[in-house]
């Protein structure tokens, strides 16, 4: 059984949760048993949606030292081998604890501190590798796994044929938008005569608050579709001439569906991710909305029209993007959990073995022979 310690609720977005759905799924193909332990039962919805097995563990989700006995209980009860870890709220007793009794894989964003666990995953981006190598160059036994390769994606965003026509404009920022970032864009862009030729689709995550004002303002403009709980991101984001976004896994999404973009922070994990991928020219970077937010809308419809208007950009973005991602990372994961986990079984069988053939009797044996003589 590999087990999977997240969250989703009205504070951690839904990354988390779908990035490790997508790894479950591959696990599962390879014969894997997967079941998923949430602080509480906000987003559990989703796992129901992906016939995910959970249990919500009734702890605080921002007080991991906390949860360590509950957690460790329900590695016991069942039957636990791995645990994947994916949470920024994770602390040092929590991992060095849980490590103590089960295989934790800890998937790593920050790249901020080393934990006494068995594997971490950080999906790097360029010379990412050698700072994970320097953090845990005093841990030798930690298993290290870097790289873009290892970047999980759902199978939706490869199985669509590209649309060569594109005559709409996304906008998502994931599960929640505690900014309102979607209707102020929404809004800027209706008035602006630049985006009059578009489609505008506005993607809401569950915890999005603005639902009925956008839907309000649908019905006076029919450019705008606005759309929840979809099941088709991958088709919507292929539909898409481009795309702005809150960042995170989203950004691997529009790569592989082959959509330049406008990207925003409101996260502090997000505005150096995404101020790499601008130097790297995979985006364009708007700003992080809590520093100037009027700046940032404004950077953001600027920037749009750019991607829209300028060939040379809109083909530089695109060029850059397909070198990033290929779509396999989750199967390349799932394919080394399983072959740890076999491993580690091969190796407790060996030991089994080899204890049959000897069990330290023998020089006892040889004495008591002798005496007996």
């Amino acid at each position: 059984m590999i087990g999977f310690r997240l969250d989703a609720n009205k504070y951690i977005a839904t990354g988390h949760m779908m990035r490790c759905i997508v790894i479950a799924k591959e696990c599962i193909k390879k014969g894997q048993k997967c079941v998923f332990l949430l602080s509480d039962d906000d987003n559990v919805d989703i796992l129901k949606k992906n016939n995910m097995e959970y249990r919500v563990i009734n702890a605080e989700w921002d007080k991991w030292d906390e949860s360590v006995s509950i957690v460790e209980q329900y590695v016991k009860e069942l039957d636990i081998e791995l645990l994947v870890v994916d949470s920024y709220y994770a602390t040092e007793k929590f991992m060095s604890a849980i490590n103590k009794i089960v295989l934790v894989f800890y998937i790593d964003d920050m790249c901020k501190q080393a934990y006494d666990i068995s594997m971490v995953l950080h999906i790097s981006q360029w010379n990412d590798e050698n700072t994970l190598q320097e953090l845990y160059k005093e841990k030798k036994n930690v298993k290290l796994l870097t790289g873009m390769k290892y970047m999980p994606l759902r199978d939706e965003f490869t199985n669509y044929a590209d649309i060569k026509e594109r005559r709409q404009i996304m906008i998502t920022t994931g599960g929640t938008d505690p900014y309102h970032i979607t209707l102020k864009v929404v809004q800027a862009m209706l008035k602006d005569d630049k985006f009059a030729e578009y489609n505008i689709v506005a993607v809401l995550g569950k915890m999005n608050n603005d639902k009925k004002e956008l839907s309000d303002i649908a019905i006076d403009n029919t450019r705008l579709k606005v759309m929840q709980n979809i099941s088709n991101m991958g088709e919507i984001m292929r539909q898409s001439c481009a795309a702005v976004s809150a960042g995170g896994g989203t950004v691997y999404e529009l790569c592989l569906c082959d959509t330049p973009m406008v990207c925003f922070a409101f996260s502090d994990d997000h505005v150096g991710f995404e101020q790499k991928m601008q130097s790297h020219k995979i985006l364009s970077y708007a700003g992080d909305v809590r520093d100037n937010e009027e700046e940032t809308i404004r950077s953001i419809v600027t920037e749009l029209a750019e991607i829209l208007n300028d060939n040379y950009k809109n083909d530089m973005y695109r060029r850059n993007m397909r070198k990033l991602v290929d779509g396999k990372g989750a199967a390349r994961i799932a394919e080394y959990l399983h072959r740890f986990l076999e491993n580690k079984k091969l190796e407790a069988e060996y030991a089994r073995r080899m204890l049959e053939l000897v069990d330290g009797k023998g020089c006892e044996r040889i004495v008591e022979v002798l005496c007996s003589k």
